[in-house]
C-alpha cells in the first residue's frame, strides 16, 4: 500500500514595510539618492506588485549604501526566492544573519533553503536558531518535524509536531504528518488518533482519509478502513490508489469481486497503475478466472517490465492454464528481473521436472542453494522422487 506524506512549507514572511505609491518612491530616489531607506521602500513596493527583479535591483543599492541592512538582506532573498535563485537566496539571509544574528524568519527562511536541498540535519539547526529567537512559532516547530522525519527521527519529529501543535492548536498538516510518524513507528492507534484530529479540523483532507485507511487496515480494523477509503473516493473519485487500496482490503475479508470492481476503477482512473493490474490478477486467480487474470497480468508487465510477481504468478497462471513451455519461460523472466526470487527458482525446477527435464531441474536446484536450503531440499526430495 502507498503511503502519502504531504509536505507543505510554510510561509515565507516578508519583513513589514509602510504602504507607498511607486511614483512617490520613486521621487524620493531622485530627491535623495543615497538614502538606503527610501531603496529598501522601493523594493518592497516592487516585491509587492511582483516585479522581482526590479525589486533586487532597490535592495542591492540599499545595502551598497548600507552593508549592515538586515531588512534589506531579507527581502533580497524573498525575491531571488521568487526568481527561483536558491543560491543567492540562501546567501541573502546568511548576511541578513549576520548583521541581525536574532533574525528568527531569516534563519527559517534558511532552514527552508536547506530543507528544499535535502541537507536535513542542517535545516533543523536553522529552524532551531529560528525557535530560539522566537520560541512561539510553529511553522518552524512543523518544519523541524518534516526534516526530522526525513532523518528518519520520527520521535523526533513527533515531539516537534506536539510543539507546534501546542501554539497553533488549529493545525491539521501537523496533526496529519504526526499520524505519519506514529505509522512509520508501528503506533497505528495513535496514528488513527492524529489522523482524526487533522479530520476534524479539516473535514475534506483527503491524504487523512486515505492514510486513516492505512492505518486502520494495519489494525486489522478492516470495516472502519473501507469507510475511510470510500470518503477518500468521495473526495476525490480519480485518486486511483484508493480504489486499489479499498480492494485490497475487500480481497482481506474475501469480498473478491468487490475487490475487481475497485482494482478496475483504479485501472480507469489511472490506466498505467501497474499493482492495480497485479491485483486483478491475484483477484481473478482466486475465483479461478485464468485467462482474465492472464490478461490482467500482461497489462501489468506492460506497464512496469520490472515486475518480478507478475511474471511469476504468470507462470503459475500458465500451469494452470496447461501452457506449460510459457509458464517456464515466465518464471525465467521473474529470475531474470530478481536473481534471488526463491519460489520462482524452486516454480521452475517443478515445471522442469513436469516438461521431464530432471537436468534442468538439478541445475535449479544447484542455483537454490545459494538463496534458501530448505527450498532447495524440497525441491531435491521432488527430483529424486521423480523417475
Amino acid at each position: 500500500m502507498l503511503l502519502l506524506s504531504i509536505v507543505v512549507l510554510g510561509p515565507v514572511h516578508a519583513a513589514a514595510t509602510p504602504a507607498e505609491s511607486l511614483d512617490t518612491l520613486l521621487n524620493a530616489v531622485n530627491k535623495d539618492p543615497n538614502n538606503p531607506q527610501v531603496y529598501y521602500n522601493l523594493g518592497v513596493t516592487y516585491g509587492k506588485q511582483g516585479h522581482f527583479t526590479e525589486a533586487l535591483d532597490a535592495y542591492s543599492k540599499a545595502v551598497q549604501l548600507k552593508p549592515d541592512f538586515p531588512d534589506a538582506w531579507y527581502n533580497m532573498g524573498l525575491s531571488y526566492y521568487q526568481l527561483k535563485q536558491p543560491e543567492k537566496e540562501m546567501e541573502s539571509y546568511k548576511k541578513a544573519i549576520q548583521f541581525k544574528p536574532n533574525f528568527a524568519e531569516a534563519h527559517y527562511n534558511l532552514g527552508l533553503c536547506y530543507y528544499d536541498r535535502q541537507d536535513y540535519t542542517v535545516a533543523v539547526q536553522s529552524f532551531k536558531a529560528a525557535i530560539n529567537n522566537q520560541s512561539k512559532y510553529p511553522e518552524a516547530y512543523y518544519n523541524m518535524g518534516l526534516a526530522y522525519a526525513l532523518l528518519g527521527q520520527e520521535r523526533e519529529a513527533i515531539n516537534a509536531y506536539k510543539q507546534a501543535i501546542t501554539f497553533k492548536s488549529d493545525y491539521p498538516k501537523a496533526w496529519y504528518n504526526m499520524g505519519v510518524s506514529y505509522g512509520a513507528l508501528g503506533d497505528f492507534q495513535e496514528e488513527v488518533s492524529a489522523y482524526l484530529k487533522a479530520i476534524e479540523l479539516k473535514p475534506e483532507y483527503i491524504s487523512a482519509y486515505y492514510n486513516l485507511g492505512l492505518a486502520y487496515y494495519s489494525l486489522k480494523q478492516y470495516p472502519q478502513a473501507v469507510e475511510a477509503y470510500k470518503k477518500s473516493i468521495s473526495l476525490d473519485p480519480k485518486f486511483a490508489n484508493s480504489y486499489l487500496n479499498l480492494g485490497l482490503v475487500y480481497d482481506k475479508i474475501g469480498k473478491g469481486d468487490e475487490a475487481i470492481a475497485q482494482y478496475k476503477l483504479a485501472i480507469q482512473n489511472d490506466p498505467k497503475n501497474a499493482k492495480a493490474y497485479y491485483n486483478l490478477g491475484v483477484a481473478l486467480s482466486v475465483l479461478k478466472q485464468y485467462p482474465e487474470a492472464y490478461e490482467a497480468y500482461q497489462s501489468s508487465i506492460k506497464t512496469n517490465p520490472e515486475y518480478a510477481q507478475a511474471y511469476y504468478n504468470l507462470g503459475v497462471v500458465c500451469y494452470n492454464m496447461g501452457k506449460f513451455q510459457e509458464e517456464i519461460d515466465y518464471y525465467k523472466r521473474a529470475i531474470h528481473v530478481q536473481p534471488s526470487y526463491v519460489s520462482a527458482h524452486y516454480n521452475l525446477g517443478l515445471a522442469y521436472l513436469g516438461m521431464g527435464q530432471k537436468d534442468q531441474a538439478r541445475l535449479q536446484y544447484s542455483e537454490l542453494v545459494k538463496f534458501d536450503q530448505a527450498a532447495a531440499d524440497k525441491l531435491l526430495v521432488a527430483i529424486n522422487k521423480n523417475k
